[in-house]
């Protein structure tokens, strides 16, 4: 099941409802300061996925490889889950174990993605505004979450990308205080 954030304009009601069996969470944008920065400005467009069945082994390499935390799980081109590197050190043998290399390999095959992955996946889209991202992520207590068009994975936004995005914004403020004397 995938919650998506989205954007009812010109309402401030806040609620739930379901859109093709994707439930969605309707906020309404807030404008600061005359801008609003969108998850589709600072989000990952070249986003890492794993499928259900593919192994615990698999996930752990992919987000080694690519130096990622979180990899979206997708199905048939549609979101159904999430895993961390948290979900994956969970389930992933302790260093202590009596087991020899080869068998601790081969069980960590067996183990599928579908079995560790969280499959209530909250999710933005492109158009949400990154501070309802933020909040969402603060909220919930989650480092990450995909970016969606649809049922389809398009992006991911992350804590990382938030901290980035406050940078700029930061640097962008000194500047202007600086130029006008302030």
């Amino acid at each position: 099941m995938v919650w998506c954030l989205h954007l009812r304009h010109g309402s401030d009601r806040q609620g739930l409802r379901s859109v093709q069996g994707t439930h969605v969470l309707q906020q309404s944008p807030r404008v600061a300061g005359g801008m609003t920065m969108r998850v589709q400005d600072k989000m990952i467009r070249s986003v890492i996925t794993i499928t259900p069945e593919q192994s615990l082994r698999m996930a752990q390499e992919r987000m080694r490889k690519h130096s990622i935390r979180r990899l979206p799980v997708v199905q048939k081109g549609k979101l159904v889950g999430i895993v961390t590197d948290r979900d994956v050190r969970q389930a992933w043998a302790s260093p202590a174990t009596a087991l020899s290399t080869h068998e601790l390999l081969y069980l960590l095959e067996r183990v599928k993605v579908e079995e560790i992955m969280t499959p209530r996946v909250l999710a933005v889209s492109p158009e949400t505004p990154l501070f309802e991202a933020a909040r969402l992520m603060h909220d919930r207590k989650i480092g990450g979450l995909p970016v969606v068009e649809g049922e389809e994975v398009v992006g991911i936004i992350t804590e990382t990308d938030l901290l980035q995005a406050l940078i700029e914004i930061l640097g962008a403020r000194e500047e202007v205080q600086a130029t006008v004397g302030g």
